[in-house]
């Protein structure tokens, strides 16, 4: 797959995974965290890297390599003022989209550049499903993928990566589209729903974060990959949001198994365009593979 530079526009591209089990097992949203915070970064190395044992600031291959695509881009210092914390500089996130049966898709969020590294990632899911992963020895077989639009429908037809090596399309999706169903009009109250919990600096496991931390955190991660991967920052005017987000308050809490439910209440019309680019790349630590996954 050949993917060409967007220019210096905030930009994603999704792509699907679509995969079959060899048995349903207890697949959902926390388990598949797990396994791919724990195993894929690695597989995904050992796949693509001709020396692992050798630093990538010191490969002669690094601007080429998918690997380094990801994980060890040129500016991962400071940027702007932004500490890099929670997994902020990780360009992509891993989205289980459940079907019927044993059938589990994967939605990959890709920013900017980095979908150059798709296919490799393709590469890295065949191989997890072909030696299995967790303590279950979970195995499965890609079938296709497909590109698709923001609302996660299906822009290019599925292609079997096992028959072409050429894969899909690239669909770039800018930030006029990702918004293009946001909530409109005055808004004095919103709930986001997290489907796993995000796990952010200076919380507990569990904490329903404070609307002040979780805008700063999506701000920073979306203005470091913004930064690293497209060129240019998401333009939507984030410039003193954190101040802004101390006057609103948590008005309530719902939890279920599969999700918690909080309501925020105060001015909040301007966080709206924040909040549902956030719903694309999750965050706080291992966002990248499903963590802090919310909707508004």
């Amino acid at each position: 797959m050949t993917v060409n530079e967007t220019g210096r526009d905030f930009n994603f591209s999704i792509f699907r995974i679509n995969c079959v089990f060899r048995s349903a097992g207890d697949l959902n949203p926390a388990y598949f965290v797990r396994i791919f915070s724990r195993y894929f970064q690695d597989i995904y190395k050992s796949k693509i890297c001709g020396t692992p044992s050798l630093d990538c600031g010191f490969c002669q291959g690094r601007n080429d390599c998918p690997y380094a695509i990801l994980y060890n881009p040129e500016h991962t210092e400071d940027i702007a003022g932004i500490q890099i914390i929670d997994d902020a500089s990780v360009p992509f996130t891993i989205r289980p989209f459940f079907e019927r049966g044993n059938e589990v898709s994967f939605d990959l969020v890709m920013a900017g550049k980095s979908a150059r590294a798709f296919p490799a990632m393709v590469a890295t899911f065949r191989r997890m499903g072909f030696r299995g992963c967790g303590t279950e020895d979970l195995y499965f077989s890609v079938e296709s993928c497909a590109s698709l639009d923001s609302r996660f429908r299906p822009v290019s037809d599925e292609v079997d990566p096992a028959k072409s090596e050429s894969l899909v399309g690239l669909h770039p999706i800018g930030v006029e589209e990702a918004l293009s169903d946001a909530p409109q009009g005055p808004m004095g109250r919103i709930s986001v729903h997290f489907i796993t919990p995000p796990l952010l600096k200076d919380t507990q496991q569990g904490d329903v974060p404070k609307f002040k931390l979780l805008v700063r955190r999506l701000r920073d991660r979306l203005r470091v990959i913004g930064t690293i991967y497209c060129g240019a920052e998401p333009d939507l005017k984030m410039k003193g949001l954190a101040m802004e987000a101390g006057d609103i308050k948590t008005a309530s809490v719902r939890r279920s198994s599969a999700r918690t439910s909080v309501l925020y209440e105060g001015p909040l019309v301007n966080f709206v365009p924040l909040l549902k680019l956030g719903t694309f790349f999750n965050v706080g630590r291992s966002c990248a593979y499903g963590q802090g996954r919310f909707e508004i």
